[in-house]
């Protein structure tokens, strides 16, 4: 339960930004703020999102912090019952076995896909967001238009392909390595770690 009020809220929080930024560009023109704050940052990145780059870093953060660990081993689980039963199939032809072998497969693809249904509507919204605009500053960090402090980072792993930020208790927010030169991911690396250094974990490989 606790898992789908944190994917639901993150789900509602990206919504809401998104007008947000809709109702400040129509009233101040085109994101003449966050052109501003950018000139002031230690490091500025600007991207736009990828649905399979979000949805790929939301499942990666869950196996990362144990979220949804129940499922899976209950997806694993299945599909090994899936593949005795296969296996007996075509030792005996038996048909039952067969079709036992198909229910099984069938309630571990519900499973999965149940389980990642958040994670596939945060990402759809992620994306239909439009381009990212993050600002890093000496005491804070702007994503968009929200500013976050370093005190209010949970968590930061670096996983194989992004960057999970964790931050004001269940909010995350999925930064791809593929959307950043070489140099920027150095400099965010070396400053993730001089102001998160706490709460920073390298799960890359």
């Amino acid at each position: 339960m606790q898992e789908n009020e944190r994917k639901e809220q993150q789900a509602q929080d990206i919504s809401e930004e998104m007008i947000s930024q809709e109702n400040i560009s129509q009233e101040i023109g085109e994101k003449e703020p966050a052109e501003d704050t950018q000139e002031q940052g230690l490091l500025n990145i600007t991207f736009i999102p990828k649905y399979m780059d979000i949805f790929d870093g939301l499942c990666a953060t869950d196996q990362a912090d144990g979220t949804g660990k129940r499922a899976r081993m209950l997806f694993v689980v299945l599909v090994l019952l899936m593949c005795v039963q296969l296996v007996g199939f075509f030792s005996t032809q038996n048909g039952f076995m067969f079709v036992f072998a198909l229910l099984l497969g069938g309630v571990a693809l519900f499973i999965k896909k149940k389980s990642q249904r958040f994670n596939r509507d945060i990402a759809i919204a992620f994306e239909n967001e439009g381009e990212q605009h993050l600002v890093f500053e000496e005491n804070s960090f702007h994503l968009n238009e929200k500013q976050v402090s370093y005190d209010e980072v949970v968590h930061l792993y670096e996983l194989k392909k992004v960057f999970s930020i964790i931050y004001q208790g269940n909010h995350v927010y999925i930064l791809p390595k593929a959307v950043m030169e070489p140099q920027q991911t150095e400099q965010f690396v070396a400053l993730m770690k001089e102001k998160v250094s706490a709460v920073y974990e390298q799960r890359s490989k």
